[in-house]
C-alpha cells in the first residue's frame, strides 16, 4: 500500500474474517509517497475449492476502516514442502 496523504500514516489493526487468514503488517509509520505492505496468508488445509476471505484494515483516523478482499481456488492434490 502506498501512502498517498501528506503526513505519515500508521496502520494500528489489521484484522481477518476468520482463523485461516493471518494478516501481517508494517508496523512502523509510512512516510507520505512512501510504500508500506499488508501480508495475507491463507491456510488452505482441509479446505478444497473456492473461497473468498475478507481482511479490515485500520489505520489512525479511520473509525470503519478499509475492507480488503482475497479470493482464490484451492485444488485438491499431492502436498509438496518448499524449501
Amino acid at each position: 500500500m502506498r501512502n498517498e496523504g501528506s503526513s505519515p500514516m500508521v496502520i494500528t489493526n489489521v484484522t481477518a474474517s476468520c482463523g485461516c487468514t493471518t494478516p501481517e503488517w508494517t508496523k512502523h509509520p509510512v512516510p507520505a509517497g512512501k510504500i508500506g505492505t499488508i501480508k495475507v496468508t491463507y491456510d488452505p488445509t482441509n479446505r478444497p475449492g473456492k473461497f473468498m476471505k475478507t481482511i479490515r484494515v485500520y489505520a489512525q483516523g479511520m473509525n470503519n476502516g478499509l475492507i480488503l478482499t482475497i479470493r482464490g481456488n484451492v485444488i485438491k492434490g499431492e502436498s509438496k514442502d518448499i524449501e
